[in-house]
């Protein structure tokens, strides 16, 4: 018999939907509920390393916690985790299929004017091998192919996200290298897709923000110094605002105004200090740091991981940003912040 559990407990935050109820993880497991009473959703099929002694280095080592959940319509969850796709209904998996790599950035999907929920692929893709972007049904009950990218042309994708000022219309982003790096558009839940940017470091995104006349993100690069940028929506004049300290994986809308974003701590000129940082931005170009910790002494990054802060999916209110931390000096797993002095210019 398994236990309501609280959110101190999970590894990883998913999703944050109405009145403040949370999907979660750990190991394997799957949660969903109030902070407080969480209650047991299913397990992902297991993995050789669920095996072994619960312990966060071995599990960084692992990447045991890499999976994503993401509600669907009713009551089911869709689950990623080793490259299999499948729904949690009743306690129960139910797969549906395969996708290159272990799975899409935490909390990178995107949900269509049917109700489909997008899957980008993301994973080291060396050989530049065709990169699929897959959606399944709102039943959570099949998938398919929404578009492909041939082989040569990008490294993988790295978000999917709706626009919330054209109905409709969704934004898919890629990377990593120069001539991969472009923002892809699409109005026809991905018949067809326009591209936009050059292919530079400079349209190497992951988190998006959107105002009414302006398409923006902030970069997500480890090789040059790292920026905001924004697109005029009317000419698709690039403009490049303020330097960042490190490459932003992670950001999402608060349902009172602005934005929150956090950067990761990786090896390369684009990162500036050894610090992962929680930023703030009431108007997409001036961002400002509102926590920040320091990578920990664990090398090499490709072993054990880079310093990460990961926001789930969902729009959060700025008196609760729920968050979950690797990699960092006093502070991992699952935690909260209220960031409501800092939107409101009091700190």
């Amino acid at each position: 018999m398994h236990k309501n559990v609280d959110a101190s407990s999970l590894h990883r935050v998913h999703h944050v939907g109405a009145e403040g109820v949370l999907v979660g993880s750990r190991r394997g497991e799957v949660f969903q509920g109030p902070p407080d009473a969480l209650e047991y959703r299913g397990c992902f099929p297991a993995e050789w390393g669920d095996v072994l002694p619960p312990c966060a280095l071995i599990s960084r080592v692992l990447r045991a916690d890499r999976c994503v959940v993401h509600p669907m319509e009713g009551t089911s969850l869709l689950g990623i985790r080793g490259g299999v796709v499948g729904a949690f209904r009743a306690r129960r998996w139910h797969p549906l299929g395969k996708v290159s790599g272990r799975a899409p950035l935490h909390s990178r999907l995107a949900r269509d004017s049917e109700g489909w929920v997008y899957v980008p692929e993301w994973w080291a893709n060396r050989a530049r091998s065709e990169v699929r972007l897959w959606r399944v049904d709102p039943d959570a009950t099949r998938m398919e192919v929404a578009h492909t990218w041939s082989p040569g042309l990008i490294r993988h994708l790295h978000t999917v996200v709706e626009d919330p000022h054209e109905a409709g219309v969704l934004w898919a982003s890629s990377g990593d290298l120069d001539g991969e790096c472009y923002l892809w558009r699409s109005a026809d839940r991905f018949r067809t897709v326009e591209r936009w940017g050059d292919g530079s470091q400079a349209f190497r995104a992951v988190f998006m923000w959107f105002t009414s006349d302006r398409i923006g993100w902030l970069t997500d690069t480890e090789k040059t110094i790292n920026r905001v940028q924004w697109m005029d929506r009317s000419t698709g004049d690039l403009h490049t605002g303020q330097a960042l300290p490190g490459p932003v994986w992670h950001g999402t809308a608060l349902q009172e105004h602005g934005w929150v974003a956090t950067t990761t701590v990786e090896v390369g000129p684009g990162v500036t200090h050894r610090r992962a940082c929680i930023l703030f931005s009431g108007n997409g170009e001036d961002w400002a740091v509102c926590a920040e910790w320091e990578k920990d002494g664990w090398r090499p990054h490709g072993l054990f991981g880079h310093g990460l802060i990961q926001l789930p999916a969902g729009q959060m209110s700025g008196r609760q940003v729920w968050m979950d931390a690797s990699g960092l000096v006093e502070r991992s797993g699952v935690f909260s912040m209220d960031l409501h002095g800092f939107m409101d210019g009091s700190g």
